[in-house]
């Protein structure tokens, strides 16, 4: 989208099949003086052509004042429990050097994203219609997250789903939770 950290224009895909999934890093820039970037971002798909990118992107981004103030280019290697990725850095001046960098990241186990934490219900009174929240979770982790229980704090929300638990939301995979 406009004014995200990749808002104008992506590029230098590198893309892994694993697990019955394909695993993108690539570039991104926010801005075309690059003064906010590039950044390296993840993105995951099922069958190569539609992607969800991962919500803590940019999952690198280049060090102000550094050699590598602007980072693109990525390379990865998945690696027992982690990821090593090789990429290029600079300033993206004419003339400057460039060079390789070396980052690594752990592969995550089940880990939880959630869309909205907390929602407004402004002015709801005793006598009104219940207001809805549905919150998404997604699991950007490599092993299945499985979910035992799900709670309100308040007796005034109600969880509505799941309806069936345990449940298990699959590695890059999604579920909603409904509370009233």
């Amino acid at each position: 989208p406009p004014g995200s950290w990749d808002g104008l224009g992506v590029g230098t895909p590198h893309v892994v099949h694993e697990s019955g999934r394909f695993h993108m890093w690539y570039s991104g820039s926010k801005r075309m003086d690059l003064a906010e970037g590039p950044g390296l971002g993840y993105a995951v798909s099922v069958d190569g052509i539609t992607w969800k990118k991962y919500p803590g992107n940019p999952v690198l981004v280049g060090s102000p004042g550094s050699w590598d103030p602007q980072v693109f280019m990525p390379y990865v290697v998945p690696k027992d429990t982690f990821f090593q990725m090789w990429y290029s850095g600079g300033s993206g001046d004419a003339g400057s050097t460039r060079s390789i960098g070396f980052a690594t990241a752990p592969r995550n186990s089940a880990t939880i994203t959630v869309d909205r934490t907390s929602v407004d219900f402004n002015n709801v009174h005793l006598l009104s219609a219940s207001d809805t929240l549905r919150i998404h979770i997604s699991n950007w982790g490599f092993t299945p997250l499985l979910i035992l229980s799900v709670a309100a704090r308040q007796p005034e929300f109600t969880v509505t789903d799941p309806r069936s638990l345990p449940c298990a939301v699959l590695p890059f995979e999604d579920m909603q939770v409904g509370v009233i």
